[in-house]
């Protein structure tokens, strides 16, 4: 019974000691850190603060166990109990090192160094040593629980084959999502077209690409599936096609045309967002319905949404040369509409 109280009285005193401990210790490593590291501040290293405050009141607990001595019944559980603790301790404070030391401080340092193919592979790397720890904290829990490891492990050999046999499909992904990172034919942010869909890239993991598509929705890919696609990136373009065929009425005369011709080409040059050298105005074709002016350029931008603020204005414009010049655009009867005329 008075043991009973007296832990009870250990743990609250080493949960209010801790706090302050670790406090101290975080504004102690910070104030001598952030003289070193240019990109550092305390926020960074006040993610490793819960597993910092449990390692210190674990250590004030099992010091106040001592003193008071633990009683002969629990003496079998105490070391196993401690060392299961420590090892749950430890790996919550490695996996929020990782986090930091990957998610923060080495995907900062590459960005400015503009090695982008490494900032692509952090994620993987992260994800890997992340998911040791974890085992070897799951191996290390069922050592001191009475499991036999070593028989565990020679059982997982006899059933390896079986397990490769099934999980040729999951290295393929994890292969696939190694090439993307490497080769880069896309990266995340990129719009790219594959298939028949299109969207943009918001992650690339170790067995699918995820991207959001103009629907919103969010598409999974499996990596060995996408990197045998053939992938469009069209935020790696310098600039934009722009291409329409005006159809021009053909009651239309000789001298509209021409006109229509010079003006086209005039409005584009004047065009601060067109590349010169590839402005192409031409007379194109003369079909039954219609005399054909096909216009080609660049536009001088990577985003569909300025590109499309372009397009409009030289299309309104196109229209203002079209009335001025006294014609119209030739009138194309919808497929119904001339089976309807052609009966």
């Amino acid at each position: 019974m008075f043991f009973i109280f007296f832990l009870l009285v250990i743990i609250v005193i080493a949960f209010i000691l801790s706090y302050y401990i670790a406090d101290l210790s975080i504004r102690i490593v910070s104030s001598f850190t952030s003289k070193n590291i240019s990109c550092f501040d305390i926020k960074t290293l006040q993610t490793a603060f819960a597993p910092i405050r449990a390692s210190y009141m674990l250590t004030l607990m099992i010091l106040g166990l001592t003193v008071i001595g633990v009683p002969n019944s629990l003496k079998f559980w105490f070391k196993p109990l401690v060392l299961i603790l420590t090892v749950l301790i430890f790996s919550w404070l490695t996996l929020n090192v990782i986090d930091l030391i990957f998610g923060k401080w080495l995907a900062e340092y590459f960005r400015k160094n503009k090695q982008s193919t490494i900032v692509g592979m952090i994620p993987f790397g992260r994800r890997f040593l992340k998911t040791t720890v974890v085992l070897l904290a799951t191996l290390t829990f069922l050592q001191n629980i009475g499991v036999n490891v070593t028989a565990l492990l020679a059982g997982l050999g006899l059933g390896g084959i079986a397990v490769a046999l099934g999980a040729q499909k999951m290295v393929g992904d994890l292969i696939g999502g190694m090439m993307l990172i490497l080769d880069q034919p896309i990266r995340v942010g990129d719009d790219c077209k594959f298939g028949v869909h299109q969207g943009t890239v918001e992650e690339i993991g170790i067995r699918t690409t995820k991207i959001r598509t103009a629907e919103r929705t969010l598409v999974a890919i499996p990596n060995a599936d996408f990197s045998q696609m053939q992938l469009e990136n069209l935020s790696s373009r310098d600039r934009i096609r722009f291409h329409c065929i005006l159809g021009i009425r053909k009651n239309a005369t000789i001298d509209q045309i021409q006109f229509l011709l010079t003006e086209f080409k005039k409005l584009l040059c004047l065009e601060s967002k067109i590349e010169q050298d590839s402005i192409r105005v031409r007379l194109s074709g003369i079909s039954t319905d219609s005399l054909d002016i096909e216009v080609n350029c660049y536009v001088l931008t990577s985003k569909n949404i300025e590109f499309s603020e372009v397009k409009e204005n030289i299309l309104l414009k196109f229209l203002h040369k079209i009335q001025e010049a006294g014609t119209n655009l030739a009138f194309f009867p919808s497929a119904v509409f001339r089976e309807q005329i052609l009966k």
